[in-house]
């Protein structure tokens, strides 16, 4: 294990890291938090959390509310102007290896994406918006999972456009973002929010993009841009059309998942409509055989349905007031109402999703082959 510590002590503009013949530079500023009884602890500072991950190379974030002069970008767009947003970005790792840091005393570490082949795990929730205990509940849970990253799948917080909200969001998750870099999936309450596209450092577009892991890759795609630009905008166009690029460039690998908000089936008879509507518009690209899973949220309920062989998960029990669950498609193969996690294990032979409740209870399990060895529908 490679053993990094990165320490605001030095006051020296540029640090340099010796990684077992590995260098690293990176901007460094010294920061001074500001005592405050709101912004959890430390007081003063969100963070440090991991973005922009991949087999060699990682992004350590924080934001205070007050700093020195450097290369800081303050935030914009709505949230307030004395939050400053820091960053180090590390290059030249080596892949699937664990890394230390520690910034103002707070000790983080992070796993370097492995090579292909190789096995790893990570967890997904979602709508974890309200009821604090109870995303609180969750993440402690799935961080007893030593996950390698987390997604979410949208409805972080309740509105998007409130910085107190985004600070509980982050007092809460601290401890899981510490050791595991955080992938969102933009829901309907983030209202295309510029805060939640300052607070997180994303690759492509930011409100859709990709990444790659081992021998997965990951498609997070925005559903909810509806309540922004209208349905079946030109915005909708353009993610259709890269969506299509992306299966593409993704053809060989062994598992590929995708990520959106708004389910394609539901267990809710309000929201029936809606997926048809959804599945209308996305079934040309969605349905496609190269897809191993999507995972969604929105419905504050567990999900499973199957159909044309992929496999559709809603995991929106992450905190948001729970909604009833019935059996209303022949889609459906399993469903509860009760908050939980999803565990999902990808190994060489198979990958491995379990459903687990806020009690540790297994709900469901679900095995899924690589596309190499599956069978045809």
């Amino acid at each position: 294990m490679r053993r990094v510590f990165f320490s605001q002590k030095f006051f020296s503009p540029f640090l340099y890291a010796a990684l077992t013949g590995i260098a690293v530079w990176a901007a460094l500023y010294f920061v001074r938090p500001v005592p405050s009884e709101s912004f959890g602890e430390p007081t003063g500072m969100l963070g440090p959390y991991i973005q922009d991950i991949s087999s060699t190379k990682a992004s350590i974030c924080w934001w205070t509310i007050d700093g020195t002069e450097g290369e800081n970008d303050r935030v914009t767009g709505g949230a307030p102007s004395d939050w400053i947003r820091h960053h180090l970005d590390l290059s030249d790792l080596k892949p699937g290896k664990t890394y230390n840091y520690s910034v103002e005393g707070v000790e983080g570490s992070f796993h370097t994406f492995p090579e292909a082949g190789s096995p790893f795990k990570f967890v997904v929730f979602g709508d974890t918006r309200s009821r604090h205990e109870v995303h609180q509940r969750i993440c402690d849970r799935a961080s007893t999972e030593n996950p390698l990253f987390v997604v979410n799948t949208g409805d972080l917080v309740h509105d998007g456009n409130r910085m107190d909200e985004w600070v509980k969001f982050f007092q809460i998750s601290q401890k899981l973002m510490r050791k595991a870099p955080y992938f969102p999936v933009l829901g309907n309450h983030e209202h295309g929010s510029p805060i939640y596209l300052n607070l997180f450092d994303l690759p492509d577009a930011e409100r859709y993009y990709s990444f790659q892991s081992g021998s997965a890759a990951f498609i997070i795609l925005d559903s909810a841009a509806d309540e922004v630009d209208g349905w079946k905008s030109t915005f909708f166009a353009e993610e259709k059309a890269w969506l299509k690029e992306k299966l593409d460039e993704y053809e060989e690998m062994d598992y590929l998942f995708v990520f959106m908000h708004e389910p394609l089936f539901t267990a809710m008879e309000s929201r029936v409509d809606g997926t048809i509507e959804r599945r209308e518009y996305w079934s040309d690209v969605l349905e496609d055989p190269r897809i191993s899973a999507i995972f969604c949220g929105h419905d504050h309920q567990y999900h499973h349905a199957f159909s044309n062989g992929i496999h559709h998960f809603i995991t929106g029990g992450g905190g948001a007031p729970l909604h009833p669950a019935k059996k209303l498609m022949d889609e459906t193969v399993k469903t509860a109402e009760i908050e939980h996690y999803l565990r999902v294990e990808v190994g060489e032979s198979q990958t491995d999703i379990t459903a687990i409740d806020i009690n540790g209870n297994i709900i469901e399990k679900t095995s899924i082959k690589p596309r190499s060895n599956r069978e045809p529908t």
